[in-house]
């Protein structure tokens, strides 16, 4: 192990990560409109918990569209952080940026399995 190596974490414990940031970010959004002074920190803690559990599973194959859902989906993650700062400063514009981020999750997360799978019965 070197110095600036990063130890290698289990595959369940990314799952867990981006699994718990998910349903983080979700409760913000719906915490917004209960206490607005402390959701923007929970979806920013969601947020970035998304961008790290998606960082830590990069797309394991060669096909160019799976790479390019993989970016499509840090874009995604990126969204969210975006609308976490919108959230923050009390801009409207949060609901749209956290709107085009989920989308973008959603359709790489059910579409990367499926680009896996075919790339893996074609090999």
């Amino acid at each position: 192990m070197t110095f600036l190596s990063i130890p290698q974490m289990s595959d369940k414990i990314k799952v867990y990560i981006y699994q718990f940031s998910a349903i983080v970010v979700l409760l913000s959004a719906v915490l917004f409109s209960v206490n607005p002074l402390i959701a923007p920190y929970t979806l920013g803690f969601g947020a970035l918990g998304l961008t790290v559990g998606t960082l830590l599973n990069p797309y394991p194959g060669k096909n160019f569209r799976g790479k390019r859902l993989f970016y499509m989906q840090v874009f995604g993650a990126l969204f969210m952080i975006a609308s976490a700062v919108f959230m923050y400063f009390n801009l409207k514009y949060w609901v749209m940026c956290l709107l085009i981020g989920a989308v973008l999750t959603l359709y790489a997360g059910f579409m990367i399995p499926k680009i896996l799978k075919k790339e893996n019965e074609e090999l």
